[in-house]
């Protein structure tokens, strides 16, 4: 007799493996189904242990396995099976719950064929340009590709996955969350041996027979982690994959993050210089009374009346939602920073307004002065999108207004009857980085404006100028003329739009993240306790038994309610957790959760 435990796939089943008996031995990544709730589902097997092995734990457990295993029905190839726990070993996490993330019911259920075929060797290529340019480069890897085997290619959202298809025209597979259940069924058979298929994220893991190529479009996107914990980066997951079936790994965007591109302070050409200009914003109209401020200064003014009046149409970019708070000097124009010269935004910290820096590690109180003249006149200056809108309305009240945020745009229908609202003459789309991967390539803009760099620039996140140059880049792609507003004109990330050459943006992010020990040289483990201050106490004491030769850098207290905060704890290591660490990690009590190369800290 066996123990065996299971990862159930289905809706609303437990987080947690679970334990069924079977009177023979059945091996890991076998796909079973097993009752469960009164009903039979599909799980995967990922312990099978001896009954005799187990008879002191059996006898001190609060169960006892009493279901039986109904039937076998097939199994996960040991090259999907073996990425899975590598992936869970490299996440720290239990790695039922990384199966759960890769393989989704559709996936399961369909079963996986035993005749898979391997290629020759790993090879991992990138592609470091323009959408348009990396179209070319696809359709030319997919015309040399050998006969009888599949490119597949992983887009962050619905909407690309749907506009490469229409690139390819014919003889593709396209799976998305979208489709009916049966539909996607449906392709996800096709899909073993199509030539191209196309998925989003969740469905990366569907069974292909034969790989020439796994393209990760957009690499850079946050969609490919899993929002639910323990957030598996997909992106990790499609590497080992690759390596376990020795095909080709494609990484495409532009730029390719700092820490994915191969080598890491490779140059990189800016074909979009010429049309990308910077608009000093340091100018009397920031230094009148708070109440008059404007997030469209007079020159921002006058260049979008101009379009209007020429029948032409404007993009505008705000950084989020809401009123996004920047601080700057009054009496002389500059922007609070700290002692590595990066911009502070305003923030909230145990009720008290204080200065807090881009990767959350800095804090200084709120009654600092200037760093340039020494000034007390410090105001917060916000460009959210609401904030633009009234001022786009007040301005500009004859223009037809269209927004595009997630406040506004609720579902797939929406935002096409936004975007077609929005390709009349004279409109202004004002929109925030969601309408960015909506924007055909083809369908340019007369005028675009980032009406706030400053803001993007100090935003909590430590690829934050990493990620402003990457937004600036991708609405050049969709219009004639690109206005940077920001106080930081000579900041190289700022700089770097303008040049034709990117090297000198790229190797200072590469030094100041050398001398911080971010990645690509350091891995970032941010662990996250949430309790009162037992639990905070308890949690860090765990923590120190893992990393007993490690100390971390810890952030101040957020405060939930009265008696419930969150401590963050940051390890910087060179290598991710080896096996016997990761499975302390995924052991773990349920209130530390953590993430690794998170885009936030806090």
């Amino acid at each position: 007799m066996y123990v065996i435990d299971v990862v159930p796939f289905v809706r609303g089943a437990p987080a947690e493996t679970l334990s069924y008996r079977s009177k023979t031995s059945i091996a890991n990544g076998t796909i079973v189904s097993v009752p469960l709730r009164r009903r039979t589902v599909t799980a995967v097997v990922t312990e099978c242990i001896s009954v005799s092995d187990m008879k002191s734990f059996l006898k001190n457990a609060s169960f006892i396995p009493k279901s039986v295993i109904a039937q076998t029905l097939s199994h996960l190839p040991p090259a999907y099976y073996s990425t899975a726990l590598v992936t869970a070993c490299r996440h720290g996490a239990p790695k039922g719950e990384v199966l759960r993330q890769l393989f989704t019911n559709d996936s399961i259920v369909a079963g996986f064929p035993n005749d898979f075929l391997y290629g020759e060797k790993f090879v991992r290529k990138q592609c470091e340009a323009p959408y348009k340019n990396r179209l070319r480069e696809y359709s030319i890897l997919f015309s040399g590709a050998p006969k009888k085997s599949t490119a597949l290619f992983v887009v962050p959202s619905i909407v690309e996955a749907k506009r490469l298809t229409a690139h390819f025209h014919c003889n593709v597979v396209i799976v998305h969350g979208n489709q009916k259940a049966h539909k996607r069924q449906e392709m996800i058979h096709e899909a073993y041996e199509a030539p191209i298929v196309i998925v989003t994220a969740p469905y990366a893991f569907i069974p292909i027979k034969r790989f020439s190529t796994i393209v990760i479009e957009r690499e850079s996107a946050q969609a490919f982690t899993n929002r639910r914990y323990p957030h598996t980066d997909m992106r990790i997951a499609l590497f080992e994959l690759a390596k376990t079936r020795r095909c080709t790994l494609l990484i495409g965007d532009y730029p390719i993050r700092i820490e994915t591109r191969i080598p890491h302070g490779k140059s990189m050409r800016n074909i979009y210089a010429k049309k990308i200009h910077i608009l000093s914003t340091r100018t009397n109209d920031l230094r009148v009374p708070e109440q008059h401020y404007s997030t469209l200064p007079l020159p921002l003014r006058n260049t979008i009346q101009s379009a209007l009046d020429r029948k032409e149409r404007v993009l505008l970019l705000a950084v989020r939602r809401g009123y996004a708070a920047t601080a700057v000097c009054k009496d002389c124009g500059e922007a609070v920073r700290d002692v590595h010269g990066r911009a502070l935004s305003l923030a909230t910290q145990n009720g008290k307004r204080v200065f807090r820096s881009a990767d959350g590690t800095i804090i200084q109180r709120a009654d600092i002065h200037c760093n340039n003249c020494d000034s007390w006149n410090l105001v917060p200056l916000g460009a959210g999108i609401e904030r633009v809108e009234e001022d786009v309305k007040k301005y500009f009240s004859e223009a037809e207004l269209v927004r595009f945020d997630s406040d506004t745009i609720t579902s797939v229908a929406g935002a096409v009857r936004a975007l077609d609202k929005a390709r009349a003459q004279q409109t202004i789309l004002i929109g925030t980085e969601k309408l960015i991967p909506w924007l055909e390539p083809g369908d340019l803009f007369s005028t675009g404006i980032i009406v706030s760099a400053d803001s993007l620039l100090s935003v909590p996140f430590w690829r934050a100028r990493e990620r402003f140059v990457r937004i600036a880049l991708s609405l050049a792609q969709h219009t004639q003329h690109l206005i940077i507003a920001t106080r930081h004109q000579k900041d190289t990330a700022c700089q770097a739009l303008t040049q034709p050459d990117m090297t000198l943006f790229l190797d200072e992010e590469l030094q100041l993240r050398k001398e911080l020990h971010y990645p690509p040289y350091d891995y970032l483990l941010i662990f996250r306790i949430t309790g009162n201050e037992d639990y905070l106490e308890q949690g860090e004491i765990l923590l120190r038994d893992i990393f007993t030769t490690h100390t971390p850098n810890r952030l101040p207290d957020r405060i939930i309610t009265k008696n419930k905060r969150v401590r963050t704890l940051i390890y910087k290591q060179k290598q991710l957790p080896g096996e016997n660490i990761s499975k302390r990690i995924a052991g773990l009590p349920h209130y530390i959760t953590h993430t690794i190369n998170g885009e936030s800290l806090w």
